[in-house]
């Protein structure tokens, strides 16, 4: 199991932001929230088996939150890795 060196409360802006540069210098995180997982985007909206999972369309999912007025920001482009592999956030 790994050791997490830092619990971040709440994925706002802030929070999504420490997790990403923390996760760019090899800094084990975990965010903690309250949320709906994938709300606003129909392919995952609160669907089990969803969460964590690549987005088959993640344009389309980018539109409906906008549509939504939710705010968008891009920090990087997830690469998807093989079950059992953590994910790459590349810019």
């Amino acid at each position: 199991m790994e050791h997490i060196e830092t619990v971040i409360i709440g994925a706002g802006q802030a929070g999504l932001s420490v997790g990403y540069h923390l996760s760019r210098l090899g800094r084990p995180a975990v965010i903690l929230a309250r949320t709906i997982k994938g709300r606003g985007a129909s392919e995952v909206d609160d669907k089990p088996g969803k969460h964590g999972q690549a987005l088959s369309d993640p344009e389309r999912a980018i539109a409906e939150l906008d549509a939504a007025g939710e705010r968008v920001h891009r920090i990087g482009t997830i690469v998807a890795r093989p079950a059992g592999e953590a994910p790459t956030i590349v810019d």
